[in-house]
């Protein structure tokens, strides 16, 4: 099968979807809908408005907006004014705002004047209310392959987040990487519901757009409540998703049936631990496939997509066409197939590194041992090459930790827990106590209150005494990051409160 869009830029596969197929919806939020012509004019409208505006190419632009068809519209329009996209989400504390606008040195902020809050910056706050109506210039759809297309802010050692820079490069690679694994078909429905400060709403809400699909955007209301976003999946007649296993397991804990999910053909898992009850959960839908996605935001959202449709093993497939993955030992050796090491990534998906962070770049962006050419990212997670050249994790090397003088893996505890019939989802944290020794909590989520010798008899026919957690907390639901990810913070303020 030959691919039209081979060598072309996504951008560019945006607009051959405008001039073929222009009345096709390309959003839809709520009520509300656009077709792929109206997105187009109004992006154009944006991004000629911010280039009379003083932005130009390579400037960084904050976008600060409420889930809408105007911040897809948005996106695009400070894409094509050739701008980098800085995305910011709504929620976030005002300092946190703040220190992302000075660390990234961005200069200009859109907004939409009339949802948000003035914030204190030292650049230009373009309000969405400022655009040009009327026609636009036809506009040019090249983009710099070179160029910044994205920073995004996320987690950093230091207490503040750091900025990764993703470039049109790696993004069209990965565009590439995605779609040879999974099939994004025309017409198809894909549910965007992620925030646009997590890097995976990327593929949520513009490879859909080179596809000629139809984005189904849940507004901020809806995405924030479980049994709003099951409905809205129904009604919608979404064709894919794509989610945490913590947020899928939220929603299949939310209703008794899975008829909520009867137009889904395909599932994509990613972002933590895939257990394996939450698999056999998925299984149950016969014509549905399912994928467990990999990889670091340093790497551009995805890598790797493992097709478990069908499988009782977890793993997360071979790397995508532009990437290569490497096991590697604390020699930086690679290992033989079927021995344990840290991940290594290279190839063009690689981010350029991290804003104002040379040291921190130098010291996870390494030149490999075997060859001075490539480069190497250096992901901290730990995996495993099985003899058909598929991939397993195992986990972190921050998760790995000394309990009683055993070391462990936090993740194994988890999965062991999750085996409990009655238990629907689990966590487990590794807490300092005296003389520098630690030890393990489990919160698990379960109907009721479990008897904790129940839980524990149940563990110690898999797990050593080490690895048996000394308390056992009970929860209605794990508390969620703004990335659909288990919420560590919020679980110590829980443990607090006990």
């Amino acid at each position: 099968m030959i691919d039209e869009n081979k060598n072309k830029s996504w951008l560019t596969m945006f607009h051959t979807t405008v001039k073929e197929n222009g009345n096709l919806i390309a959003v839809i939020c709520g009520e509300q809908k656009i077709t792929y012509h109206e997105l187009d004019k109004k992006s154009s409208r944006i991004a000629q408005s911010l280039i009379k505006l003083g932005i130009q190419k390579n400037d960084i632009v904050g976008i600060l907006m409420n889930r809408s068809i105007d911040l897809i519209a948005s996106i695009l329009g400070i894409v094509k004014a050739g701008a980098t996209l800085l995305p910011l989400d709504t929620t976030y504390p005002q300092e946190r705002i703040r220190y992302i606008l000075r660390d990234s040195k961005c200069r200009f902020l859109f907004v939409k004047k009339s949802e948000s809050e003035e914030i204190e910056f030292d650049g230009t706050t373009i309000g969405l209310e400022d655009v040009i109506q009327g026609e636009t210039d036809e506009m040019g759809y090249d983009v710099d392959l070179n160029s910044i297309l994205y920073i995004l802010y996320t987690s950093g050692s230091t207490g503040n987040p750091k900025g990764v820079m993703i470039s049109n490069l790696a993004f069209e690679s990965f565009i590439k990487g995605i779609t040879s694994n999974i099939d994004f078909m025309k017409y198809q429905k894909i549910l965007a519901v992620t925030t646009i400060s997590f890097d995976i709403a990327f593929l949520e809400l513009l490879v859909p757009l080179t596809r000629q699909m139809t984005v189904v955007l849940a507004d901020t209301r809806v995405a924030s409540n479980p049994r709003l976003l099951i409905n809205y999946i129904k009604t919608q007649e979404v064709d894919i998703i794509q989610m945490t296993p913590t947020r899928m397991m939220l929603l299949l804990e939310c209703v008794g049936n899975q008829d909520w999910l009867r137009s889904v053909t395909t599932i994509l898992i990613g972002g933590e631990s895939f257990s394996q009850k939450l698999l056999e959960l998925l299984q149950k839908r016969k014509n549905t496939r399912i994928f467990n996605l990999y990889g670091p935001t340093e790497a551009t959202i995805w890598v790797s997509a493992g097709d478990l449709t069908n499988e009782s093993t977890i793993h997360i497939g071979r790397p995508f066409c532009d990437v290569q993955i490497y096991i590697v030992d604390e020699q930086g050796n690679v290992v033989p197939d079927g021995e344990i090491g840290e991940i290594y990534i290279a190839g063009n998906q690689l981010s350029s590194g991290y804003v104002n962070q040379l040291e921190l770049t130098k010291r996870n962006f390494i030149q490999s041992g075997w060859d001075q050419k490539l480069l190497l990212y250096r992901t901290g997670d730990l995996g495993v090459v099985l003899p058909d050249g598929t991939i397993i994790c195992k986990g972190r090397l921050d998760e790995q930790v000394k309990v009683r003088g055993y070391r462990i893996e936090l993740n194994e505890v988890i999965q062991t827990l999750m085996k409990y019939p009655e238990i629907k989802n689990a966590t487990v944290l590794a807490l300092d106590g005296k003389n520098d020794t630690k030890y393990l909590i489990a919160y698990y989520v379960a109907d009721k209150k479990l008897a904790d010798e129940k839980i524990r008899a149940f563990l110690g026919n898999y797990l050593p005494f080490y690895m048996i957690p000394e308390r056992f907390i009970f929860m209605s639901r794990l508390p969620e990051t703004l990335n659909q990810k288990i919420d560590k913070k919020g679980l110590m303020e829980v443990l607090k409160e006990e």
